[in-house]
């Protein structure tokens, strides 16, 4: 199994994140370990090393969640922006990967196209109510799997229409700032999956808003929400998606892990 270098690729107003916490003991991974978890926030730009703000994290052991399923480092790609949990020992340069994790910021519908900006480097689009900035240096843009290995998509070929999954940062003014794009469907239809994370917001029976957009959580099934859904708990939502009403059908509402570059 490879192991992964991750920095940030952030506008000057993002910060990276590094929590660590005073623990009771050896972690067991050397004698000079501090005991104590680190949460990381950062964007994969190679494969070798895990790297974290500094730090050189083994990998060798830790577990992967994706998108709220267990999963492995072949499931990462360059531009994921992850979330990483471990040790780090008193030499404040080496430690432990325990737990990486991946969960896109939004998947869906491309609208609102702009044509390049800013030199000719940048463009915007919507995206299930929320703006997001693409840079050509910048943001790594790929295709599903499940595409034909043909299909070209890019800077310059992204489209109105294109089903796409984003993963990034919101800089202070709610953008989302994409690390990563990549092509789900060349075209998206009624029967295309989308996801949002987000806060619930205006609650009622079945409905709630979530960054920009309506959600019909009527017959959606509830994962890790044992007390159902609360106003402004944090939320990954999976369904499909009504351009004309605005309106996101969810099959599946989950509650969101710590925020990986959330607004």
């Amino acid at each position: 199994m490879h192991s992964l270098e991750l920095k940030m690729i952030l506008p000057a107003a993002l910060v990276f994140t590094l929590t660590a916490c005073s623990g009771g003991g050896d972690s067991g991974d050397s004698g000079d370990s501090t005991g104590g978890s680190s949460i990381m926030s950062g964007t994969i730009t190679q494969f070798g090393s895990v790297f974290v703000n500094g730090v050189k994290l083994n990998s060798d052991n830790a577990s992967f969640s994706i998108d709220g399923a267990s999963g492995s480092q072949d499931d990462l790609d360059v531009g994921m922006v992850v979330r990483v949990t471990g040790s780090v020992n008193s030499d404040g340069v080496t430690g432990t990967a325990d737990t990486i994790t991946f969960d896109d910021q939004r998947q869906g519908p491309v609208s609102g196209l702009t044509a390049p900006t800013f030199g000719g480097t940048q463009r915007t689009f919507t995206l299930l109510g929320k703006t997001v900035l693409v840079n050509e240096m910048d943001t790594v843009f790929a295709i599903s799997n499940a595409l034909p290995p043909a299909t070209k998509f890019n800077f310059e070929t992204i489209a109105q229409g294109n089903n796409v999954e984003i993963s990034g940062f919101f800089d202070a003014s709610a953008i989302l700032h994409a690390t990563r794009v990549e092509l789900k469907d060349v075209v998206f239809d009624a029967a295309s999956i989308v996801e949002a994370r987000g806060v619930v917001t205006g609650l009622t029976d079945s409905h709630f808003t979530l960054g920009g957009i309506t959600v019909n959580a009527g017959a959606a099934v509830m994962d890790e929400l044992p007390g159902g859904l609360q106003e402004d708990a944090p939320v990954e939502v999976k369904g499909t998606f009504d351009n004309a009403s605005n309106t996101l059908t969810a099959t599946r509402i989950a509650a969101a892990n710590e925020a990986i570059g959330d607004a």
